[in-house]
């Protein structure tokens, strides 16, 4: 039984966000989806329970809790954050990390599958568990109460956890968070939120008392401040009656703490936060302005809705049309609207600029907004808005029957916070329906007024600090509004006018070979031209339709004195557009379109990928079409595109971080000329005319392309359209592959250090590389080493020596040009326990090679890697890249189903022979950042 979804959250992820205003209450509150089952145990416990079989044997939990950083005592700064932290530390009935290890025994992943996390206003722990088998979601359950009401906090690992918090608080330090430390309480003024940041105090994190940390679990996880969330593949009646059972013996304190709701206080003059720091790398302004919260309770609320995002859509057009010009006044803009305070909304408008042109840019952006206040918008440009509100409305819609367990959850998360309704998809679509076509320039004027509000406005400014660089202070930025306020400025002129993608349709050419793999459902065409194609229809997403397509070559074909235009010919088609449009043209075009189609080249392919719905599927031929075989040459648009990307690049190396990833990459490759990084400098080596010619000719021909086409389409309605596009491309049947550029891993132990940086942090990289046996048996032996060394390196250096917050580990092996590897770990970590925690890592290494392995981390791999396997096996993506994979590297077709007894063969024998093999040291970078000194 597949259920409805409120679409709000997820128009909003896609169109710009809009100011939330204060509504009328005349009408009745809209009632919730009858299919969701929802209830308040007599303790107060909620519980919100929705059937969804997408994905299939899959249940998403969630237990919500009202409480987050706004709620902690002076003694308790960082302390809301703590609490989640120990709930994977012990409870009653699992002690210590036994929970995890528990979980993961069961296939489950910490991350995708465990995870939580804590803001001002909330705490919401996660998980996904299995329902075909029952115990496995009755455990999920039994997990959640666990987290609610039988948290342990063990003495010992309330000591260990301090370290690995304080390494989570040093992995986010740096010139954004140094900024934001300062612009924070100016934001917040007079409000608790501007004291509050979710990750808290260190001083708090290393001293707090265990009482202080346990007092802010008694005081605020009780059952009237909790819900229980649970969406998916089961009987929700079943369901609602083990929630029952299992929370309702629960009550409340005799005497509970009364939750208060802190506001953001209104102010009646412009406040400034005007920051600046070494290691910033971008010049960013940004005015924004207070609004009280409202949410969508009424039906009304719908057609306000409606104009706020119609009005930001047209907005940002037209501030993406200025940073096109050939004189743009800024690098990027921005309009939107976001929530930090549960009470408060921020609408927002901005930009980031050259350095020194922050008040150029702040001026930009406010006169297209007091343009949009005096003239409104044109007919044309709400047109277009509408027609892309409608079809996003109409996609989700669609998919109503498709859409997974999580989005559900999520919604049910902000419904419970925020005590919103739950109508479900379909009486959203309604509302939307109702009043979007009504929607007129009445509705949506005025909203700039507010946007450009004189009371409850923050103007932000941060940028790096360096010599020679001065800031604008508060009197010259409240001159720019002054002068915007009383400027003449003329009306907006939309001269656009709706046109054929194509001026002809071409002829194509037919299908004349055909080819079917029984097993896995997929389709093998050849096209008169040469071109592949390689096509498996689904039913997984109705509204989904994904490509790709390669051949072989990329710019390993572009000599060295070219190949940074190289690098930049894929971004030909969205700066200079496409055929007879250009850019800004092309996106008017595709108003209400959803299809897309980009071009790519790496190293050793070149080919396009894109996306659209089966409404719009010709409208991606369309564009795939013209995308390859008609590029533009545009000075107008390419000269500003390269000085803003010159711009962007001129503070690269003030970041401590960028210089240490650019050390890596050059020590990886033996400083080879073409992994050299890119910097403002370099730019002058790229050329529009040579990224055009090398364009033209790897898209010059088509008949070494393979395609590969999955998603919601019957191969009798995509035939047509393939041999007419796609049989259209020329073909010249030339014979060619990638060059070898001799790129290759620096051979031997090598060690490198770069002392730079203002905050006590150190980063680490240990790079293992060397010649790899290119086989599908020893890659799943080494991506299990991977996983396996995931886990147990975290159990390790994060949890028994709290010495990171986490350890990033990637398996990169490589076929072509030759066979090899680069097996890399990095992590973040204290100064003074570098070297400790560095040959920690390398001593568990050592352990595998010495047959060191733990049986039950084998046994968890293999489950994650059938867990996982199981629900890739319902998404069109997986098996697009699956698809690409086996064609490209010349696998049997049927290697992408049936790995159910592969992933059930794996031994310890696997991992130590892996390890051996490949973690042996022979080949070894050890790269450190140090902070200077």
């Amino acid at each position: 039984m597949r259920k409805k979804l409120t679409i709000y959250l997820l128009i909003m992820l896609l169109i710009p966000a809009v100011f939330l205003q204060a509504k009328g209450t005349s009408e009745g509150i809209i009632p919730d989806d009858p299919d969701i089952i929802k209830g308040v145990l007599d303790n107060g416990l909620s519980y919100y329970i929705l059937e969804n079989d997408y994905p299939e044997d899959r249940a998403i939990l969630r237990l919500a809790v009202k409480a987050g950083s706004v709620l902690e005592d002076e003694d308790q700064r960082g302390l809301a954050h703590f609490v989640e932290h120990m709930a994977f530390n012990g409870t009653d009935e699992y002690s210590k990390n036994d929970l995890i290890a528990y979980l993961q025994s069961l296939g489950l992943e910490f991350g995708p599958d465990i995870n939580a996390h804590t803001s001002f206003d909330e705490t919401v722990y996660k998980l996904q568990v299995r329902t075909d088998v029952e115990e496995q979601l009755l455990t999920g359950l039994d997990v959640l109460n666990q987290w609610a009401f039988h948290l342990t906090f063990d003495p010992v690992e309330i000591e260990k956890e301090r370290g690995v918090i304080l390494e989570e608080w040093r992995l986010g330090r740096g010139a954004r968070a140094r900024m934001l430390d300062k612009a924070f309480p100016v934001l917040f003024k007079d409000s608790r939120y501007g004291e509050r940041l979710p990750i808290g105090l260190t001083d708090v994190i290393e001293g707090c008392s265990h009482e202080s940390l346990t007092r802010f679990y008694r005081d605020w996880y009780r059952p009237d401040m909790m819900a229980v969330i649970a969406v998916g593949d089961f009987d929700g009646r079943k369901i609602e009656e083990v929630i029952k059972q299992t929370f309702s013996p629960y009550t409340n304190p005799e005497i509970s703490r009364e939750r208060d709701e802190f506001n953001v206080p209104g102010h009646s003059e412009t406040l400034f936060s005007i920051e600046s720091d070494p290691e910033a790398t971008s010049s960013m302004i940004e005015v924004l302005t207070k609004y009280k919260q409202e949410q969508m309770r009424i039906p009304s609320d719908y057609r306000g809705k409606t104009a706020e995002m119609l009005f930001f859509n047209m907005l940002n057009s037209r501030l993406d049309e200025l940073a096109r010009s050939e004189n743009p006044p800024f690098i990027q803009s921005f309009a939107y609207t976001t929530s930090y305070a549960r009470a408060t909304d921020f609408s927002s408008i901005g930009a980031q600029t050259a350095d020194g042109k922050l008040e150029k840019g702040l001026s930009a952006v406010l006169s297209e907004a007091e343009r949009a206040r005096r003239y409104g918008f044109t007919q044309g440009e709400l047109d277009r808005a509408k027609k892309e509100l409608a079809s996003r409305i109409e996609r989700y819609y669609s998919e109503r029957d498709n859409l997974e367990s999580v989005y559900f959850a999520e919604d049910m998360v902000q419904a419970f916070m925020n005590g919103l309704p739950l109508p479900g998809i379909e009486t959203e679509v309604d509302l939307y329906n109702r009043y979007l076509p009504s929607i007129t320039m009445e509705d949506i004027d005025g909203l700039a007024e507010e946007l450009l509000s004189r009371e409850n406005r923050v103007v932000m400014v941060t940028a790096p600090a360096r010599e020679g660089l001065e800031l604008p202070d508060e009197e010259s930025l409240t001159e720019i509004f002054t002068k915007v306020r009383n400027s003449e400025i003329s009306p907006y002129e939309d001269n656009f006018s709706s046109r054929d993608l194509l001026s002809s349709i071409p002829a194509g050419t037919p299908v004349i070979n055909r080819e079917f793999y029984k097993d896995t459902g997929i389709t093998q065409w050849t096209l008169e031209n040469g071109i592949k194609i390689v096509l498996k229809p689904t039913d997984f997403k109705k509204d989904e339709i994904l490509f790709t397509g390669y051949s072989r070559g990329g710019t390993s074909k572009a000599e060295d004195e070219n190949y940074l235009s190289a690098l930049f010919a894929s971004s030909l088609p969205s700066i200079n557009g496409i055929g007879d449009f250009n850019a800004v043209e092309l996106e008017k075009q595709l108003a209400g379109k959803q299809a897309g189609v980009s071009p790519y080249f790496s190293d050793l392919k070149e080919g396009f990928s894109g996306s659209a719905r089966p409404a719009d599927l010709e409208t991606m031929f369309q564009l795939l079409y013209l995308t390859a075989t008609a590029p533009r040459y545009d000075e107008s648009a390419w000269t500003p595109f390269i000085g803003r990307v010159a711009d962007s690049l001129a503070n690269r190396d003030s970041d401590p971080r960028q210089r240490y990833s650019d050390l890596i990459t050059s020590t990886m490759a033996s400083d080879h000329f073409r992994t050299r990084p890119l910097t403002a400098e370099r730019l002058t080596e790229v050329s529009q005319s040579d990224a055009l010619e090398f364009y033209k000719d790897r898209f010059s021909d088509f008949s070494d392309f393979t395609f590969f086409f999955t998603g919601n389409f019957t191969l009798e309605d995509i035939e047509p359209l393939i041999s007419t596009y796609l049989g259209a491309l020329p073909s010249t049947g030339r014979e060619e592959s990638w060059e070898d550029r001799n790129i290759r891993y620096a051979e031997g132990k090598i060690s490198e250090s770069l002392a730079a940086g203002i905050e006590p942090v150190s980063m680490v990289s240990l790079i293992y590389s060397g010649d790899f046996d290119w086989n599908r048996e020893e890659l799943y032996k080494t991506l299990s080493l991977e996983s396996y060394l995931q886990t147990q390196l975290t159990r390790v250096v994060r949890e028994e020596a709290s010495g990171v917050y986490g350890i990033g580990i990637r398996f990169s092996p490589a076929r072509y040009p030759v066979e090899d590897y680069s097996f890399r770990f990095t992590f973040s970590c204290d100064p003074e326990r570098t070297e400790e925690l560095k040959n920690m890592v390398i001593g568990e290494i050592n352990k595998l090679m010495e047959g060191d392995v733990d049986d039950q981390i084998v046994h968890d791999v293999m489950e994650a890697q059938l867990v996982s396997y199981g629900e890739s096996l319902q998404k069109n993506s997986w098996w697009l890249s699956q698809m690409e994979n086996v064609w490209y590297y010349g696998y049997n077709r049927d290697t992408i189903i049936n790995k159910e007894e592969m992933y059930g063969s794996l031994t310890t024998g696997d991992i130590s022979g892996a390890a051996s093999k490949y973690l042996s040291g022979k080949n070894l970078m050890e790269i450190i950042l140090y902070p200077a000194q």
